[in-house]
């Protein structure tokens, strides 16, 4: 799913269902989204980078996309207690399943740069890459989202 909006260079809204079924947003299984899709897609990755897990899992497809559209991410198990509640904040804003109420790109990579870096993990090379790689998918939507408007 990620990136599938990038393409499209109007603000129109899309219908079909697409993309990797750990990632798709909530809004492409009820068939109505747009950009805000693939900042979904941004707070998986995030989500599996900061703790090693999925948010959404199941056997099948279908199950995965019922957890997406009626179960909530768990901040319970390890390594989440250790993490600061800037990044768990952080990541169930992104993963918010209202579309409207997400925060958008633009948002999160702002947010991003004040997040404490000992907050999100152990070493610093690893903080960095897994930081490089949030900011790096923000700011290809952010450049699309500006492009649009």
């Amino acid at each position: 799913m990620f990136l599938l909006l990038v393409s499209h260079l109007t603000d129109e809204r899309l219908n079909d269902i697409v993309g990797s079924a750990y990632y798709v947003a909530p809004e492409v299984l009820h068939r109505s989204y747009g950009t805000e899709a693939d900042v979904w897609s941004i707070g998986v990755i995030a989500y599996i980078l900061l703790c090693g897990s999925r948010p959404f899992w199941a056997r099948t497809e279908s199950g995965i996309f019922r957890a997406v559209l009626k179960a909530d991410p768990s901040f319970d198990e390890t390594p989440w207690p250790s993490l600061s509640l800037e990044a768990k904040d952080f990541v169930k804003r992104i993963l918010n399943k209202d579309p409207r109420k997400r925060i958008s790109a633009a948002q999160a990579l702002s947010e991003l740069f004040f997040l404490p870096l000992s907050s999100i993990s152990i070493t610093f090379s690893k903080t960095f890459f897994k930081l490089s790689a949030i900011i790096l998918c923000l700011q290809v939507i952010l450049g699309y989202e500006i492009a649009i408007m």
